[in-house]
């Protein structure tokens, strides 16, 4: 089972792939145009410009 971290918190479930929302999905971010996709499924290409996503949800370092 290695690759797959899940935490549980307040009846949401969250994987080191993406936040989770209520319902399960993951919203994303293109780091070069900032489109927003919402998938229950991990997204890492942009489906408008083709860049990199990113989970919005997961913080970042500084």
């Amino acid at each position: 089972m290695c690759g797959d971290v899940t935490h549980f918190s307040r009846g949401e479930v969250t994987s080191h792939m993406g936040a989770s929302t209520a319902h399960g999905r993951r919203t994303y971010e293109c780091v070069n145009c900032a489109e927003r996709t919402t998938s229950d499924e991990y997204v890492g290409e942009c489906p408008s410009c083709g860049g990199r996503m990113r989970n919005i949800a997961v913080p970042r370092a500084q």
